[in-house]
């Protein structure tokens, strides 16, 4: 194997064995290494799927409770008569709303009325509607922002300079609300905090941290209640041009879609002849929320109605042919929900969507 004359028999034959046993030793270890590196690697690709896989069920978990949550409009005014949205305003009720804000963003979507390109004279609008009507005026921005709650809030801050040099910041805050289907949530509040230090800012922001703690913290619990308490109860309003016999026809259409435990009709106003779109129903309904969404029970309203429609020419292809007059079909083919929350389904007809039985028609 070896040149090694030198060496007697003997002794070559023990180096060859010592050589063989090294190789063997070296080829061994080469090969624990590349298992312990195929074995760590798979772990790691274990890891990787289980840690996926977690991830995965969390995302899932958190989309749905997204999906789940409802969404509110918190919009600020001032008591005084100034409507109008300066930028010291403006900068006002972002720091208390903001403030507020953060206490609710973990079970609610709060939207930015700001952010969500509110224009001057729409706030305008609805500061004068407030003052007079805060239920309409909660109805008309949950319309203007598709959301499920609005909360009206007068924001008010005055500062008095003491005898002694300090600062004397008194903020007040009233506050009502009510959601898209014009039920109240039981908070009318109503709380004033003062603060008095050396430095303004430091007073001003003092008093908005503990004013945003007491209206966060109640405004949270009441929420969370009145979520609770119509989690699987919302509106369905119709209005518009539409007959006694289409509301029939409505009224048929939702007992009869599956996920509709049961419903109640509120209110029915017909106007005399369809001559104006002054008509109106209402209905209370009961949903299963594991078999239909807000969004699937409109679309399965809206497709009940125009099927109920079509049968009215005594079509072969209907079950049930129906008997209706050109006016009374008329006024249900051009329906259309104009929103949709979790609080309550809007349809009317698709020729009076601007003329809508609405306060504010900007």
């Amino acid at each position: 194997m070896f040149a090694l004359n030198f060496l007697s028999d003997k002794h070559k034959y023990w180096i060859e064995i010592i050589v063989v046993l090294i190789f063997l030793i070296i080829i061994i270890s080469i090969g624990i290494s590349q298992a312990t590196t195929n074995i760590n690697s798979c772990n790691n690709d274990n890891n990787i799927s289980r840690f996926s896989s977690i991830n995965l069920k969390t995302y899932s978990k958190n989309t749905i409770k997204s999906r789940s949550k409802k969404s509110i409009v918190i919009l600020p005014f001032k008591k005084d008569l100034d409507y109008s949205l300066t930028n010291e305003n403006k900068s006002l009720y972002e720091r208390i709303i903001g403030l507020i804000s953060n206490h609710l963003v973990e079970d609610f979507i709060v939207i930015d009325p700001f952010a969500a390109e509110l224009k001057e004279y729409e706030y305008q609008a609805y500061w004068k509607l407030a003052h007079k009507k805060p239920k309409t005026t909660c109805i008309e921005i949950c319309r203007r922002f598709a959301c499920d709650i609005a909360y009206i809030a007068w924001i008010d801050q005055k500062e008095t300079p003491t005898a002694d040099g300090y600062h004397r910041v008194t903020t007040s805050f009233e506050g009502n609300g009510y959601d898209a289907a014009a039920r109240t949530l039981g908070i009318n509040f109503s709380e004033t905090v003062n603060r008095t230090l050396m430095n303004f800012f430091d007073a001003q922001r003092e008093s908005h941290k503990i004013l945003a703690e007491i209206v966060g913290e109640e405004l949270l619990l009441k929420l969370r209640k009145h979520s609770t308490l119509y989690k699987n109860i919302l509106t369905v309003r119709v209005e518009g041009n539409i007959s006694a016999v289409g509301f029939e026809i409505f009224n048929e259409v939702i007992n009869s879609v599956e996920g509709v435990d049961h419903s109640s009709l509120k209110t029915q106003t017909v106007s005399p002849n369809h001559s104006n779109i002054n008509s109106i129903a209402i209905w209370n309904v009961y949903i299963d929320t594991e078999k239909i969404t807000h969004a699937e029970l409109a679309m399965l309203i809206r497709k009940g109605v125009q099927e109920r429609i079509s049968c009215s020419n005594k079509s072969e292809s209907c079950k049930n042919n129906l008997d209706y007059s050109d006016i009374e079909i008329n006024s249900l083919k051009h329906i259309v929900p104009v929103y949709i929350t979790s609080s309550e389904i809007a349809f009317t007809t698709s020729n009076t969507i601007n003329k809508r039985n609405g306060v504010l028609n900007f």
